[in-house]
């Protein structure tokens, strides 16, 4: 069985922001998980909602809604931007992050007027969205055509941003016996292939007891109603919180741009055409 380390780290560390895998009420009674709807459709550009909070700390001002289609930066992946429209005053939504299932859409904008309760209507730049989600597409099929080619390379450390894109293995290419060259063309090929197949991307959503059963080195030991799990062409499922392409088709080429394999780890950084 693939060792899914870093899979796991960034899954749980977004869990809390998870579609049905949000975690009960606080205590109080007063924190409530903003719904994400972003999980069910990445493409998804409008929707409406309900303003719940407004605030402000050392980022700027913010709103929490009841339920957005903005992706919180988590998991390796930027975060959207777009517009909330709340009556007449429009929000430029400029970063978004996730606090304890909350949602946050940072803006530049005045907040002071604004009153909770109040209708809003939201608006994603798609380009955008559509531009992170085929990095992080991108970074899942990576994942796989390397390990499904050379086995002893285990990924551990991943990014998708637009300004770093890379999957890091544990394992070094000299130490293993493979040359640079051939793992270039190897993988390169795969990619290739893969595309050119347009295989799906499928996402699923399992139960702790599927999900103990295909990784039971990565179980947290807290169950939650369900889990997330990423799947494309017979590679193995990864837990993933992200947006994604519908089909690989989409992504019409995967570039090998470096590899470093150094100090027991091989990092191959890429770029989405």
């Amino acid at each position: 069985m693939k060792c899914f380390s870093i899979f796991l780290v960034l899954f749980l560390a977004t869990s809390v922001c998870l579609g049905s895998g949000l975690p009960p009420l606080e205590k109080e009674g007063t924190l409530v998980p903003t719904k994400l709807i972003y999980l069910s459709d990445t493409y998804q550009n409008i929707h409406e909602g309900t303003l719940i909070e407004l605030g402000s700390d050392t980022k700027g001002n913010y709103v929490i809604l009841d339920e957005t289609i903005f992706y919180p930066q988590g998991g390796g992946q930027a975060s959207d931007k777009g517009e909330i429209r709340i009556g007449s005053q429009i929000l430029a939504i400029e970063h978004v992050l996730c606090r304890d299932g909350r949602v946050l859409h940072f803006t530049k904008s005045p907040i002071e007027e604004l009153s909770p309760g109040a209708p809003v209507a939201m608006t994603i730049d798609m380009d955008l969205r559509l531009l992170n989600s085929s990095t992080h597409t991108a970074g899942h099929l990576l994942d796989g055509c390397v390990h499904s080619r050379f086995p002893a390379l285990e990924a551990f450390r991943t990014e998708h941003f637009l300004h770093s894109m890379y999957v890091e293995f544990r394992g070094e290419l000299a130490s293993l016996g493979i040359r640079e060259s051939t793992f270039r063309e190897t993988v390169s090929s795969a990619l290739v292939k893969a595309i050119s197949e347009s295989h799906e991307v499928r996402v699923t959503e399992v139960d702790w007891e599927t999900f103990s059963g295909l990784f039971p080195a990565l179980s947290d030991g807290i169950k939650r109603p369900s889990y997330r799990l990423i799947e494309i062409d017979s590679f193995s499922p990864i837990p993933c919180g992200g947006t994604h392409l519908r089909n690989l088709s989409e992504l019409r080429l995967v570039e090998l741009t470096k590899i470093v394999s150094k100090k027991g780890t091989t990092r191959v950084s890429y770029k989405v055409h």
